[in-house]
């Protein structure tokens, strides 16, 4: 009986963590309450409180647990073209899987109290550090692969392709209807970089 205590417990957490997902995505934090969440899970108020102490512990468990496609998409070892492939396909996810379509609505919203604001920066940050980081591996791979030049700046370039993915998280989620033109003119131009610094550098 307590291992399925337990499990239903687990179940009650992960509905909680779904729905506090959902409506922070749709309501913005400020606009969130308690009963909303739970209404949204199917459970009590108080079932909120027990498993997150309130709505800010519940957002702040939301955000550290929630991970984007662009934030684990690099399979190491895969060779330029295919990582390409794989981040048109982590981008295509971001935008069309629907809890990562949702934490981008929170990442991106700009109007939440200060508390809030401050999580939300330090996570929309660390999106962007973990994305720079794989762009890195990639980059690097095919340096030591001989794709591109030997002197190629990975850091530097890690840097703008970081900078890159917010302006592209933006105008994604502000113009759902243009996603696929978004991300087809971005990773064109990022192909066409990246095949010029290959052809330098043979």
């Amino acid at each position: 009986m307590a291992r399925k205590t337990a499990e239903e417990a687990e179940m009650t957490r992960q509905r909680l963590l779904s729905a506090g997902l959902a409506i922070f995505a749709e309501n913005g934090c400020a606009g969130t309450t308690v009963e909303m969440i739970a209404a949204k899970a199917g459970v009590t108020r108080g079932a909120v409180y027990w498993h997150f102490k309130g709505r800010n512990r519940l957002l702040q468990t939301v955000l550290e647990q929630s991970v984007l496609p662009v934030e684990q998409f690099v399979v190491s070892g895969s060779g330029l073209t295919v990582a390409m492939v794989q981040l048109e396909a982590a981008l295509q996810a971001t935008f069309t899987e629907p809890a990562s379509r949702q934490l981008c609505e929170i990442l991106l919203n700009n109007r939440e109290p200060l508390g809030h604001a401050c999580l939300i920066s330090l996570r929309l940050q660390r999106a962007q550090q973990r994305f720079c980081e794989q762009m890195e591996v990639i980059l690097g791979e095919a340096v030591v692969a001989g794709e591109l030049a030997a002197d190629f700046d990975v850091p530097a370039t890690g840097h703008f392709l970081k900078v890159f993915l917010m302006g592209l998280l933006f105008e994604c989620s502000r113009h759902p209807l243009l996603l696929a033109t978004h991300i087809a003119s971005s990773l064109g131009v990022m192909r066409a970089t990246l095949c010029r610094a290959a052809a330098t550098s043979s």
